[in-house]
């Protein structure tokens, strides 16, 4: 999956709460973001969800969708919800085994969660990663000024030459600095210089999809 494709169709065995999304409608703009009962940077991440849903009330619909693996089952999703009330202020969905997860996660060669996709106006894909940024990228989803060119530039950075990725981050800031707030998580990136998610993901399961 590349940023600009058409987003797939969610695949939902229960909606835990809200109320259920059977399709992405024309105009409006969704954000899909991934989760699971055992990842902390997930729960920690909530509040924001919770407050970005508020903000944005009827123009913006999340998503929060939990997939099963070996540390996270229904029952435990359920009771997470019921316990969070207000603190997941969004509507919740529990995957279709993992088709949704597959669907978004797995196309989109995303290995860490909490992980947010957003929906545009015209069903297209326009932004995935993480959700910390989603407030700026919204506001430019809604107004039309979101570049989703750019952004599938930025996804397609060298991830095995951090030169090349630098002069392709520091084109891409030039012609675009809207982009500001995506383009300084890849430069912290290379400085850390994580660049093998599967080595990451060693070092700290509590970020990885628990497939």
């Amino acid at each position: 999956m590349s940023a600009g494709d058409t987003a797939p169709a969610l695949s939902v065995t229960k909606w835990l709460k809200g109320a259920p999304v059977t399709s992405f409608e024309k105009g409006h703009v969704y954000v899909v973001e991934f989760w699971a009962t055992w990842c902390q940077p997930c729960i920690a991440s909530m509040p924001h969800l919770s407050a970005i849903q508020k903000e944005f009330k009827d123009k913006v619909t999340i998503i929060g969708v939990s997939s099963e693996d070996s540390r996270n089952t229904l029952e435990k999703a359920e009771k997470m919800v019921a316990a969070k009330g207000d603190t997941m202020g969004y509507t919740v969905a529990w995957d279709n085994g993992r088709a949704t997860n597959d669907a978004f996660m797995g196309a989109a060669n995303q290995h860490f969660i909490p992980c947010a996709f957003v929906v545009d106006k015209e069903g297209k894909v326009a932004y995935f990663g993480g959700p910390e940024v989603l407030d700026s990228v919204l506001k430019q989803v809604l107004d039309g000024t979101w570049d989703t060119k750019a952004f599938d530039q930025i996804t397609k950075v060298p991830q095995d030459d951090n030169a090349a990725a630098v002069k392709q981050l520091d084109e891409i800031a030039a012609k675009s600095p809207k982009m500001a707030p995506l383009l300084s998580m890849n430069y912290n990136a290379i400085a850390w210089s994580i660049v093998d998610p599967d080595a990451e993901a060693k070092k700290n399961p509590d970020l990885t999809t628990g497939a």
